[in-house]
């Protein structure tokens, strides 16, 4: 049990809003997330999330690289995503899961599961 608390989680956040700088700023109160801060003002983001590699990234739903993320969702099925909205309460969170599927059949069995 001493080792899951003590096991940093990386956290990436995306973005310069003040939603995002708050989320930055509480989460930074906890010892055991890595939290990176990626601006993309400054630097292009599928670059810095790939060299980052972080577990969890928070962004908000609504910005302009947010095609980036289902790149990266693609890629490194692992990685979560936790969308903000500055005008909603609720947050969204993507995941990526991969199938094999080489039948229609296949794909069927997913739709009704």
């Amino acid at each position: 049990r001493e080792l899951l608390m003590e096991r940093q989680r990386r956290i990436a956040l995306i973005g310069d809003s003040i939603l995002i700088e708050g989320v930055m700023r509480n989460l930074a109160k906890y010892p055991n997330l890595a939290i990176a801060h990626i601006d993309p003002a400054s630097c292009d983001v599928m670059e810095a999330l790939q060299g980052q590699m972080p577990e969890l990234v928070i962004s908000e739903l609504d910005a302009p690289w947010q095609d980036s993320l289902f790149v990266l969702l693609r890629e490194a099925p692992a990685l979560a995503v936790i969308g903000l909205t500055s005008d909603s309460d609720k947050l969204t969170v993507l995941t990526s899961r991969q199938y094999a599927t080489q039948t229609l059949q296949d794909l069927l069995q997913l739709v009704w599961h």
